[in-house]
């Protein structure tokens, strides 16, 4: 995930890109937070959802406490653009 965050006041996160092929994504992260408790029970306290970070090793956002979202989710979510579908056994 290129780019700069934006940290909101809100659970949102806005990516900075230069590329024309990567255009600036908003992504909204009440929905996927508020109300899971466990590990994500720290992110809905809006301080710490800020600390967010991006790790290049694994290519998404990380917090502190270790949480992270998949990359492919995360630009599905982003984009609207539908996850692959494994392949099917036959």
């Amino acid at each position: 995930m290129p780019g700069t965050l934006n940290r909101h006041t809100k659970h949102t996160l806005n990516t900075l890109n230069r590329h024309p092929k990567h255009p600036p994504l908003c992504l909204d992260f009440k929905s996927k937070i508020v109300g899971r408790g466990g590990v994500f029970q720290p992110l809905e306290d809006i301080e710490f959802f800020r600390q967010v970070k991006v790790d290049p090793e694994i290519g998404t956002l990380v917090w502190p406490n270790g949480v992270d979202f998949c990359p492919d989710v995360l630009y599905s979510e982003a984009t609207g653009t539908p996850l692959p579908q494994p392949a099917r056994s036959k």
